[in-house]
């Protein structure tokens, strides 16, 4: 009987023993955009606002939908950007307009510059797209540069870039982002190196 109780003890201790809760993993983007421009720091001060989102798009968990239902859009667990995408984005767009050497000077609204050109976003998408065994990351943004001066927008598109993953998990999607938001930056600052 003393063999019996221990037993049923055993398997009550078992029944209450919880699986191992994985890692929390941190992403960061790396994207260096591929820029060359003609006629340099032509447009004196630029000024990089943080980008919008809508809700999800906005959060630090890692964003996928599924090709077979587009519209509904689902959040990884324990898989996290190292700040929300509004963050990233204006960071990269920063480093890449500087990186162009398309402006003077290019800063962020907390330096209080003096700036001719406030570059604002909205991103419109940014999530991993499973289609049973493929994965794309997809971006699509949306900038519009004004002057400062008058209030006039100075440039206004939608860009939107793909990029085919490795697989379907989240570190790959990560890749991804990167080199599509790299293309997406070269094609903004090709943009804003043709205006007048």
């Amino acid at each position: 009987m003393r063999a019996l109780s221990f037993l049923l003890f055993g398997f009550v201790l078992a029944a209450c023993a919880q699986p191992d809760i994985p890692n929390d993993q941190y992403y960061r983007l790396s994207s260096k955009a591929v820029v060359s421009v003609a006629s340099a720091a032509r447009l004196g001060v630029i000024e990089v606002d943080r980008f919008a989102a809508d809700g999800v798009t906005g959060e630090r968990a890692l964003v996928y939908s599924r090709s077979d239902s587009p519209n509904v859009l689902r959040q990884y667990h324990y898989h996290y950007w190292v700040e929300a995408p509004t963050r990233l984005v204006q960071e990269q767009v920063l480093a890449a307009l500087r990186e162009s050497k398309l402006a003077g000077s290019v800063v962020t609204p907390d330096l209080r510059a003096n700036a001719d050109y406030r570059l604002k976003g909205r991103i419109r998408r940014f999530e991993q797209v499973l289609a049973g065994g493929t994965a794309t990351a997809s971006v699509e943004i949306e900038t519009a540069l004004v002057s400062l001066r008058d209030g006039k927008v100075v440039a206004l598109a939608t860009y939107r870039e793909e990029d085919r993953t490795s697989d379907e998990s989240p570190a790959a999607a990560v890749a991804a982002f990167d080199r599509a938001l790299a293309r997406l930056f070269g094609r903004l600052i090709a943009d804003l190196a043709r205006l007048p």
